[in-house]
Protein backbone atom coordinates (compact mmCIF):
# COMPACT_ATOMS: atom_id res chain seq x y z
CA UNK A 1 0.00 0.00 0.00
CA UNK A 2 3.07 2.37 0.76
CA UNK A 3 4.46 1.59 -2.44
CA UNK A 4 0.65 2.47 -4.28
CA UNK A 5 0.85 6.16 -2.16
CA UNK A 6 4.73 6.67 -3.25
CA UNK A 7 3.31 5.86 -7.05
CA UNK A 8 0.57 8.36 -6.68
CA UNK A 9 3.17 10.72 -5.48
CA UNK A 10 5.35 10.46 -8.36
CA UNK A 11 2.62 11.00 -10.83
CA UNK A 12 1.67 13.88 -8.75
CA UNK A 13 5.93 15.20 -9.79
CA UNK A 14 5.29 14.35 -13.12
CA UNK A 15 2.18 16.70 -13.44
CA UNK A 16 4.23 19.61 -12.05
CA UNK A 17 6.66 19.02 -14.62
CA UNK A 18 4.59 18.21 -17.39
CA UNK A 19 2.20 20.86 -16.79
CA UNK A 20 3.73 23.90 -14.43
CA UNK A 21 1.48 22.64 -11.85
CA UNK A 22 2.37 21.80 -8.11
CA UNK A 23 0.90 21.10 -5.22
CA UNK A 24 0.33 23.47 -2.16
CA UNK A 25 0.17 20.46 0.53
CA UNK A 26 0.10 16.74 0.57
CA UNK A 27 -1.63 14.53 3.43
CA UNK A 28 -1.37 10.89 3.67
CA UNK A 29 -3.99 9.02 5.93
CA UNK A 30 -6.51 6.24 6.16
CA UNK A 31 -9.66 6.03 4.52
CA UNK A 32 -12.85 4.01 6.30
CA UNK A 33 -12.27 1.28 3.87
CA UNK A 34 -8.86 0.92 5.20
CA UNK A 35 -7.15 2.06 2.06
CA UNK A 36 -4.38 4.24 2.21
CA UNK A 37 -5.16 7.88 0.62
CA UNK A 38 -3.71 10.79 -0.63
CA UNK A 39 -5.47 14.58 0.02
CA UNK A 40 -4.23 17.60 -1.67
CA UNK A 41 -4.68 20.96 -0.74
CA UNK A 42 -5.07 22.77 -4.40
CA UNK A 43 -4.65 26.63 -4.77
CA UNK A 44 -6.87 27.82 -7.88
CA UNK A 45 -8.38 31.43 -7.92
CA UNK A 46 -7.80 32.48 -4.75
CA UNK A 47 -9.21 29.14 -3.49
CA UNK A 48 -8.07 26.47 -1.25
CA UNK A 49 -9.39 23.08 -2.28
CA UNK A 50 -8.90 19.45 -1.19
CA UNK A 51 -8.94 16.72 -3.77
CA UNK A 52 -8.49 12.93 -2.55
CA UNK A 53 -7.29 10.26 -4.24
CA UNK A 54 -7.20 6.85 -3.39
CA UNK A 55 -4.44 4.65 -5.30
CA UNK A 56 -7.01 1.97 -6.33
CA UNK A 57 -8.84 3.99 -8.17
CA UNK A 58 -6.54 6.11 -9.48
CA UNK A 59 -6.79 6.80 -13.37
CA UNK A 60 -5.28 9.10 -16.27
CA UNK A 61 -8.76 11.36 -16.27
CA UNK A 62 -8.48 11.78 -12.11
CA UNK A 63 -4.88 12.93 -12.48
CA UNK A 64 -5.44 15.30 -15.81
CA UNK A 65 -8.70 16.69 -13.37
CA UNK A 66 -6.28 17.51 -10.43
CA UNK A 67 -4.19 18.85 -12.53
CA UNK A 68 -6.82 21.41 -14.44
CA UNK A 69 -7.73 22.66 -10.92
CA UNK A 70 -4.12 23.82 -9.91
CA UNK A 71 -2.74 27.05 -10.69
CA UNK A 72 0.82 26.86 -12.32
CA UNK A 73 1.94 30.18 -10.28
CA UNK A 74 0.43 30.22 -7.48
CA UNK A 75 1.29 26.22 -5.59
CA UNK A 76 4.06 25.63 -3.09
CA UNK A 77 5.36 21.52 -2.19
CA UNK A 78 5.30 20.98 1.03
CA UNK A 79 6.58 17.57 1.89
CA UNK A 80 6.13 17.35 5.55
CA UNK A 81 3.09 17.28 8.16
CA UNK A 82 1.81 20.80 9.43
CA UNK A 83 0.53 19.25 12.25
CA UNK A 84 4.00 17.44 13.62
CA UNK A 85 5.17 21.16 14.19
CA UNK A 86 1.65 22.36 15.35
CA UNK A 87 3.45 22.89 19.03
CA UNK A 88 6.60 24.84 18.03
CA UNK A 89 4.10 27.55 15.72
CA UNK A 90 3.99 30.47 17.96
CA UNK A 91 0.78 33.18 16.42
CA UNK A 92 3.06 35.88 14.34
CA UNK A 93 3.79 32.58 12.31
CA UNK A 94 0.60 31.11 12.03
CA UNK A 95 -0.72 34.36 11.10
CA UNK A 96 2.00 34.06 8.57
CA UNK A 97 1.33 31.28 7.37
CA UNK A 98 -2.56 31.74 7.19
CA UNK A 99 -1.55 35.01 4.90
CA UNK A 100 0.67 32.46 2.69
CA UNK A 101 -2.13 29.79 1.92
CA UNK A 102 -4.86 32.69 1.16
CA UNK A 103 -2.38 35.33 -1.13
CA UNK A 104 -1.34 35.46 -4.01
CA UNK A 105 2.24 33.63 -4.18
CA UNK A 106 5.25 34.46 -6.77
CA UNK A 107 7.28 32.02 -8.14
CA UNK A 108 10.30 31.45 -6.45
CA UNK A 109 13.57 31.64 -8.34
CA UNK A 110 15.05 28.22 -10.10
CA UNK A 111 17.97 27.36 -8.23
CA UNK A 112 18.62 23.84 -9.28
CA UNK A 113 20.70 24.23 -12.22
CA UNK A 114 22.10 20.94 -12.73
CA UNK A 115 25.92 21.14 -13.92
CA UNK A 116 25.43 18.40 -16.51
CA UNK A 117 22.67 20.47 -18.15
CA UNK A 118 24.69 23.89 -18.28
CA UNK A 119 27.67 21.48 -19.50
CA UNK A 120 25.20 19.81 -22.22
CA UNK A 121 24.35 22.79 -24.08
CA UNK A 122 27.80 24.46 -24.08
CA UNK A 123 29.05 20.85 -25.95
CA UNK A 124 26.06 21.12 -27.77
CA UNK A 125 26.86 24.86 -28.89
CA UNK A 126 30.16 24.65 -29.65
CA UNK A 127 29.58 20.90 -31.69
CA UNK A 128 27.00 23.16 -33.95
CA UNK A 129 29.60 25.59 -34.52
CA UNK A 130 31.72 22.77 -35.77
CA UNK A 131 29.35 21.09 -37.80
CA UNK A 132 28.70 24.95 -39.17
CA UNK A 133 31.87 25.81 -39.79
CA UNK A 134 32.58 22.08 -41.43
CA UNK A 135 29.71 22.78 -44.20
CA UNK A 136 31.07 26.42 -44.78
CA UNK A 137 33.92 25.11 -45.83
CA UNK A 138 33.26 22.35 -47.58
CA UNK A 139 30.91 24.14 -49.71
CA UNK A 140 33.20 27.17 -50.41
CA UNK A 141 35.96 24.53 -51.13
CA UNK A 142 33.09 22.94 -53.65
CA UNK A 143 32.74 26.57 -55.05
CA UNK A 144 36.28 27.13 -55.24
CA UNK A 145 37.19 23.92 -57.28
CA UNK A 146 34.27 24.35 -59.68
CA UNK A 147 35.49 27.62 -60.19
CA UNK A 148 39.17 26.40 -61.25
CA UNK A 149 37.66 23.97 -63.61
CA UNK A 150 35.53 26.28 -65.10
CA UNK A 151 38.68 28.32 -65.96
CA UNK A 152 39.58 31.66 -67.82
CA UNK A 153 40.82 33.15 -70.63
CA UNK A 154 44.31 32.95 -70.43
CA UNK A 155 44.60 35.61 -73.10
CA UNK A 156 43.11 37.98 -70.38
CA UNK A 157 45.76 37.68 -68.04
CA UNK A 158 43.02 37.72 -65.32
CA UNK A 159 44.64 36.05 -62.15
CA UNK A 160 42.86 33.76 -59.91
CA UNK A 161 42.17 35.71 -57.16
CA UNK A 162 40.48 38.50 -59.77
CA UNK A 163 38.00 35.63 -61.05
CA UNK A 164 37.06 34.98 -57.39
CA UNK A 165 36.76 38.08 -55.59
CA UNK A 166 38.53 40.04 -53.64
CA UNK A 167 36.61 38.42 -50.11
CA UNK A 168 37.72 35.00 -51.80
CA UNK A 169 40.91 35.63 -52.07
CA UNK A 170 41.25 37.23 -48.57
CA UNK A 171 43.12 34.12 -46.87
CA UNK A 172 46.10 34.94 -44.69
CA UNK A 173 49.80 34.58 -44.69
CA UNK A 174 51.14 34.18 -41.59
CA UNK A 175 54.89 33.87 -40.26
CA UNK A 176 55.85 34.05 -37.43
CA UNK A 177 54.76 35.96 -33.78
CA UNK A 178 56.71 37.24 -31.01
CA UNK A 179 57.20 35.46 -27.67
CA UNK A 180 55.36 36.95 -24.64
CA UNK A 181 57.15 39.36 -22.94
CA UNK A 182 56.94 38.32 -19.46
CA UNK A 183 58.90 35.67 -17.22
CA UNK A 184 57.15 33.03 -19.23
CA UNK A 185 58.20 34.13 -22.69
CA UNK A 186 61.76 35.14 -21.00
CA UNK A 187 62.48 31.32 -19.82
CA UNK A 188 61.49 29.97 -23.28
CA UNK A 189 63.43 32.08 -25.18
CA UNK A 190 66.98 32.03 -22.80
CA UNK A 191 66.61 28.02 -23.22
CA UNK A 192 66.03 28.05 -27.00
CA UNK A 193 68.26 30.38 -27.75
CA UNK A 194 71.12 30.10 -25.50
CA UNK A 195 70.73 25.94 -25.87
CA UNK A 196 70.90 26.81 -29.64
CA UNK A 197 74.33 28.66 -29.53
CA UNK A 198 75.63 25.75 -27.19
CA UNK A 199 74.56 22.84 -29.62
CA UNK A 200 76.83 23.98 -32.84
CA UNK A 201 79.26 22.35 -33.81
CA UNK A 202 81.41 25.13 -33.59
CA UNK A 203 79.96 26.06 -29.80
CA UNK A 204 79.84 29.14 -27.77
CA UNK A 205 82.48 31.74 -26.73
CA UNK A 206 80.09 32.21 -23.57
CA UNK A 207 78.84 29.01 -22.55
CA UNK A 208 79.35 29.81 -18.99
CA UNK A 209 76.91 33.00 -19.45
CA UNK A 210 74.74 31.24 -21.30
CA UNK A 211 74.53 28.66 -18.59
CA UNK A 212 74.11 31.40 -16.20
CA UNK A 213 71.31 32.78 -17.92
CA UNK A 214 69.41 29.89 -18.49
CA UNK A 215 69.60 29.02 -14.34
CA UNK A 216 68.50 32.13 -13.38
CA UNK A 217 65.80 32.37 -15.51
CA UNK A 218 64.68 29.15 -14.46
CA UNK A 219 65.16 30.70 -10.70
CA UNK A 220 62.79 34.19 -11.80
CA UNK A 221 60.19 31.83 -13.08
CA UNK A 222 60.29 29.18 -9.57
CA UNK A 223 60.32 32.96 -7.85
CA UNK A 224 57.08 33.80 -9.72
CA UNK A 225 55.71 30.65 -8.69
CA UNK A 226 56.53 30.73 -5.33
CA UNK A 227 54.86 34.37 -4.96
CA UNK A 228 51.90 33.70 -6.35
CA UNK A 229 51.12 30.42 -4.56
CA UNK A 230 51.86 32.43 -1.62
CA UNK A 231 49.58 35.27 -2.15
CA UNK A 232 46.68 32.51 -2.93
CA UNK A 233 47.41 30.81 0.45
CA UNK A 234 46.77 34.00 1.96
CA UNK A 235 43.86 35.21 0.57
CA UNK A 236 42.66 31.82 0.92
CA UNK A 237 43.48 31.22 4.77
CA UNK A 238 43.26 35.37 6.15
CA UNK A 239 40.91 36.81 3.40
CA UNK A 240 38.51 33.98 2.03
CA UNK A 241 37.92 32.47 5.07
CA UNK A 242 37.07 35.24 6.88
CA UNK A 243 34.65 36.68 4.81
CA UNK A 244 33.10 33.29 4.67
CA UNK A 245 33.02 33.11 8.22
CA UNK A 246 31.03 36.67 8.32
CA UNK A 247 28.75 36.34 5.11
CA UNK A 248 27.46 33.07 6.67
CA UNK A 249 27.09 34.16 10.27
CA UNK A 250 24.72 37.44 8.82
CA UNK A 251 22.59 35.08 6.70
CA UNK A 252 22.28 32.26 9.85
CA UNK A 253 20.87 35.68 11.83
CA UNK A 254 18.74 36.54 8.76
CA UNK A 255 17.68 33.05 8.45
CA UNK A 256 16.84 32.01 12.14
CA UNK A 257 14.79 35.22 12.79
CA UNK A 258 12.58 35.83 9.52
CA UNK A 259 11.62 31.72 9.79
CA UNK A 260 10.94 32.49 13.50
CA UNK A 261 13.25 29.66 14.90
CA UNK A 262 11.87 26.92 12.29
CA UNK A 263 15.06 25.81 10.93
CA UNK A 264 17.56 23.10 10.24
CA UNK A 265 21.06 22.85 9.81
CA UNK A 266 23.46 22.45 6.97
CA UNK A 267 26.35 20.43 7.11
CA UNK A 268 28.83 22.85 8.45
CA UNK A 269 26.34 24.08 10.93
CA UNK A 270 24.08 27.18 10.08
CA UNK A 271 20.95 28.06 10.15
CA UNK A 272 18.26 27.24 7.36
CA UNK A 273 14.59 28.07 7.47
CA UNK A 274 13.25 24.98 7.54
CA UNK A 275 9.67 25.70 5.39
CA UNK A 276 8.50 28.55 3.63
CA UNK A 277 5.09 28.54 5.28
CA UNK A 278 6.99 29.85 8.28
CA UNK A 279 8.60 32.59 6.03
CA UNK A 280 7.56 36.40 7.89
CA UNK A 281 8.83 38.95 6.25
CA UNK A 282 7.41 41.37 8.84
CA UNK A 283 9.99 40.03 11.52
CA UNK A 284 12.81 41.67 9.28
CA UNK A 285 12.09 44.44 12.04
CA UNK A 286 13.21 42.46 14.67
CA UNK A 287 16.83 42.60 13.32
CA UNK A 288 19.37 45.12 14.50
CA UNK A 289 20.50 48.08 12.23
CA UNK A 290 23.90 45.67 11.84
CA UNK A 291 22.36 42.28 10.95
CA UNK A 292 19.59 44.22 8.57
CA UNK A 293 23.40 45.71 6.89
CA UNK A 294 24.73 42.61 6.51
CA UNK A 295 21.94 40.65 5.22
CA UNK A 296 21.33 43.16 2.75
CA UNK A 297 24.52 43.29 1.22
CA UNK A 298 24.89 39.68 0.77
CA UNK A 299 26.07 39.55 -2.94
CA UNK A 300 24.06 36.80 -3.84
CA UNK A 301 20.62 39.14 -3.03
CA UNK A 302 21.60 41.05 -6.02
CA UNK A 303 22.17 38.54 -8.66
CA UNK A 304 22.82 40.29 -12.00
CA UNK A 305 25.42 42.71 -10.11
CA UNK A 306 27.01 39.49 -8.97
CA UNK A 307 26.93 37.60 -12.12
CA UNK A 308 28.62 40.78 -13.86
CA UNK A 309 31.32 41.17 -11.48
CA UNK A 310 32.25 37.37 -11.72
CA UNK A 311 32.02 37.44 -15.14
CA UNK A 312 34.26 39.80 -16.15
CA UNK A 313 36.91 38.60 -13.31
CA UNK A 314 36.41 35.32 -15.13
CA UNK A 315 37.27 36.72 -18.82
CA UNK A 316 40.10 38.19 -16.85
CA UNK A 317 41.21 34.30 -15.71
CA UNK A 318 40.11 32.85 -19.39
CA UNK A 319 42.21 34.98 -21.30
CA UNK A 320 45.48 33.77 -19.06
CA UNK A 321 44.02 30.75 -19.56
CA UNK A 322 44.17 31.37 -23.69
CA UNK A 323 47.56 32.32 -23.67
CA UNK A 324 48.54 29.70 -22.02
CA UNK A 325 47.05 27.16 -24.55
CA UNK A 326 48.21 28.86 -27.40
CA UNK A 327 51.93 28.59 -26.06
CA UNK A 328 51.08 25.17 -25.86
CA UNK A 329 49.31 24.73 -29.20
CA UNK A 330 52.87 26.77 -31.03
CA UNK A 331 55.65 25.25 -28.82
CA UNK A 332 54.88 21.52 -28.04
CA UNK A 333 52.21 20.57 -30.77
CA UNK A 334 52.67 22.76 -33.54
CA UNK A 335 56.29 23.11 -33.55
CA UNK A 336 58.40 20.28 -35.21
CA UNK A 337 60.76 18.15 -33.56
CA UNK A 338 64.83 17.07 -33.92
CA UNK A 339 66.93 15.42 -32.28
CA UNK A 340 69.41 18.55 -31.67
CA UNK A 341 69.28 22.27 -30.27
CA UNK A 342 71.78 23.31 -33.31
CA UNK A 343 68.34 22.95 -35.65
CA UNK A 344 66.06 24.47 -33.75
CA UNK A 345 65.96 28.03 -35.51
CA UNK A 346 66.27 30.07 -38.83
CA UNK A 347 67.77 33.63 -38.68
CA UNK A 348 64.70 35.84 -40.04
CA UNK A 349 65.48 38.09 -43.10
CA UNK A 350 67.26 40.96 -41.04
CA UNK A 351 69.50 39.15 -39.75
CA UNK A 352 68.69 40.29 -35.60
CA UNK A 353 65.54 37.96 -35.23
CA UNK A 354 65.37 34.21 -34.54
CA UNK A 355 62.45 31.87 -35.51
CA UNK A 356 61.69 28.94 -33.56
CA UNK A 357 61.02 25.97 -36.06
CA UNK A 358 61.42 22.65 -33.72
CA UNK A 359 62.11 21.62 -30.23
CA UNK A 360 63.58 18.56 -29.17
CA UNK A 361 61.12 16.24 -27.59
CA UNK A 362 62.67 16.79 -24.03
CA UNK A 363 62.91 20.15 -24.53
CA UNK A 364 58.63 19.93 -25.38
CA UNK A 365 58.17 18.27 -22.01
CA UNK A 366 60.17 20.52 -19.79
CA UNK A 367 58.14 23.77 -21.34
CA UNK A 368 54.91 22.01 -21.16
CA UNK A 369 55.39 20.12 -17.60
CA UNK A 370 57.31 22.88 -15.98
CA UNK A 371 56.61 26.32 -17.29
CA UNK A 372 52.69 26.15 -18.90
CA UNK A 373 50.93 23.34 -16.95
CA UNK A 374 51.76 25.66 -13.91
CA UNK A 375 50.19 28.50 -15.40
CA UNK A 376 47.33 26.60 -16.07
CA UNK A 377 46.62 24.95 -12.25
CA UNK A 378 47.43 28.21 -10.53
CA UNK A 379 45.05 30.18 -13.05
CA UNK A 380 42.45 27.63 -12.11
CA UNK A 381 42.82 28.17 -8.95
CA UNK A 382 42.82 31.32 -8.70
CA UNK A 383 39.74 31.71 -10.91
CA UNK A 384 37.65 29.47 -8.26
CA UNK A 385 39.15 31.41 -5.37
CA UNK A 386 38.37 34.73 -6.80
CA UNK A 387 34.76 33.70 -7.80
CA UNK A 388 34.35 32.67 -3.43
CA UNK A 389 35.93 35.54 -2.33
CA UNK A 390 33.69 37.66 -4.50
CA UNK A 391 30.95 35.89 -3.50
CA UNK A 392 31.57 36.01 -0.29
CA UNK A 393 32.14 39.91 -0.17
CA UNK A 394 29.71 41.90 2.18
CA UNK A 395 30.02 45.15 0.91
CA UNK A 396 28.84 45.83 -2.70
CA UNK A 397 31.48 48.50 -2.91
CA UNK A 398 34.36 46.10 -1.98
CA UNK A 399 33.03 43.77 -4.47
CA UNK A 400 34.34 45.64 -7.26
CA UNK A 401 37.83 46.64 -5.77
CA UNK A 402 38.34 43.14 -4.43
CA UNK A 403 37.83 42.21 -7.95
CA UNK A 404 40.58 44.58 -9.23
CA UNK A 405 42.84 43.74 -6.56
CA UNK A 406 42.99 40.21 -7.42
CA UNK A 407 44.12 41.12 -10.58
CA UNK A 408 47.22 41.85 -9.90
CA UNK A 409 48.13 37.81 -9.06
CA UNK A 410 48.04 37.68 -12.83
CA UNK A 411 50.31 40.63 -13.36
CA UNK A 412 53.07 39.25 -11.31
CA UNK A 413 54.72 37.66 -14.47
CA UNK A 414 55.25 40.96 -16.12
CA UNK A 415 55.91 42.72 -13.00
CA UNK A 416 59.32 41.20 -12.57
CA UNK A 417 59.88 40.75 -16.31
CA UNK A 418 60.03 44.72 -16.07
CA UNK A 419 61.69 44.60 -13.32
CA UNK A 420 64.37 42.03 -12.55
CA UNK A 421 65.84 40.95 -16.43
CA UNK A 422 68.37 42.66 -18.33
CA UNK A 423 67.65 44.90 -20.81
CA UNK A 424 69.88 42.62 -23.10
CA UNK A 425 67.62 39.69 -21.98
CA UNK A 426 64.26 41.48 -22.69
CA UNK A 427 65.63 42.29 -26.19
CA UNK A 428 66.60 38.76 -26.94
CA UNK A 429 63.18 38.05 -25.69
CA UNK A 430 61.72 40.20 -28.30
CA UNK A 431 63.62 38.89 -30.94
CA UNK A 432 62.61 35.21 -30.59
CA UNK A 433 59.95 34.32 -32.86
CA UNK A 434 57.50 31.03 -33.41
CA UNK A 435 56.84 30.31 -36.74
CA UNK A 436 52.72 30.23 -36.85
CA UNK A 437 52.63 29.62 -40.87
CA UNK A 438 50.62 26.84 -40.14
CA UNK A 439 47.46 28.90 -38.26
CA UNK A 440 46.92 31.07 -41.56
CA UNK A 441 43.22 30.42 -41.95
CA UNK A 442 40.57 31.59 -44.67
CA UNK A 443 37.33 33.42 -43.93
CA UNK A 444 35.12 31.09 -42.17
CA UNK A 445 32.32 31.06 -39.09
CA UNK A 446 34.60 30.03 -36.98
CA UNK A 447 37.75 31.83 -38.08
CA UNK A 448 35.75 35.26 -37.35
CA UNK A 449 33.23 34.00 -34.31
CA UNK A 450 35.10 31.28 -32.98
CA UNK A 451 36.12 33.18 -29.81
CA UNK A 452 32.87 33.99 -28.88
CA UNK A 453 32.75 30.71 -27.49
CA UNK A 454 35.24 31.88 -24.49
CA UNK A 455 32.33 34.14 -23.67
CA UNK A 456 29.69 31.42 -23.84
CA UNK A 457 31.84 28.98 -21.59
CA UNK A 458 32.24 31.98 -18.96
CA UNK A 459 28.81 32.75 -18.90
CA UNK A 460 28.18 29.12 -18.48
CA UNK A 461 30.79 29.05 -15.87
CA UNK A 462 28.95 31.80 -13.46
CA UNK A 463 25.84 30.52 -14.16
CA UNK A 464 27.11 27.43 -12.61
CA UNK A 465 28.93 28.58 -9.77
CA UNK A 466 26.06 31.06 -8.65
CA UNK A 467 23.23 29.00 -8.51
CA UNK A 468 25.23 25.20 -8.31
CA UNK A 469 28.60 24.87 -7.65
CA UNK A 470 29.28 28.11 -4.81
CA UNK A 471 29.47 27.09 -1.49
CA UNK A 472 29.94 30.75 0.09
CA UNK A 473 26.18 29.81 1.36
CA UNK A 474 25.16 26.51 0.75
CA UNK A 475 21.48 25.67 0.33
CA UNK A 476 20.70 29.51 -0.12
CA UNK A 477 17.06 29.96 -0.14
CA UNK A 478 17.03 33.54 -2.76
CA UNK A 479 15.21 35.24 0.41
CA UNK A 480 17.25 38.02 0.67
CA UNK A 481 16.13 40.64 -1.73
CA UNK A 482 12.65 40.86 -1.54
CA UNK A 483 13.00 41.48 1.82
CA UNK A 484 15.63 43.79 1.91
CA UNK A 485 14.35 45.93 -0.89
CA UNK A 486 12.80 48.73 1.13
CA UNK A 487 16.02 48.75 3.07
CA UNK A 488 18.14 49.07 -0.07
CA UNK A 489 15.95 51.76 -1.24
CA UNK A 490 16.20 53.81 1.80
CA UNK A 491 19.99 53.53 2.58
CA UNK A 492 21.33 53.27 -1.75
CA UNK A 493 19.29 55.51 -3.02
CA UNK A 494 21.47 58.91 -3.19
CA UNK A 495 20.04 61.18 -5.37
CA UNK A 496 23.06 62.84 -8.05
Amino acid sequence: MKASCACVLFLLRVITLLFGHAVWAVEVSNSEDGHQEVAMLLKASGDIQKVTITPKNVSKESMIEASEAMDSRNILMRSEQIEEQAPTITPNTMANMTANATAELEPSENTNAHPLTVISLVIIMAFTCYVTNSLYTKRHQADAAEGADAGAPAATGESTASRLGDDESDGEQLRVEPLPEDTYGMVIAAMVRDLHHLAKETGSKHKSVRLARIFTSWGLLLANFMIQLMILVYITKFAAARAVHNIRGAYDVFETTLYDNHISKTSNGWARGSDDLFFNPDLFARLADDAKENACRIPLSQPGYLAIVLFIWTLMVIGDLRKSLLLFVRLVMGCGSTPTMADSCTNADDGDDMIITKLTIPLKAVIGMFVILPRILIAGYLLWLGCRWLTATNDFQDLVLNSVALEFVLLTKELMFTTLVSERSKRDTRRMQISVEQEAESPSPWSFLGAFMWGMCALAWVYLYMYSLQQVLPEYRWDVRDVCAKWIEDNFSGKI
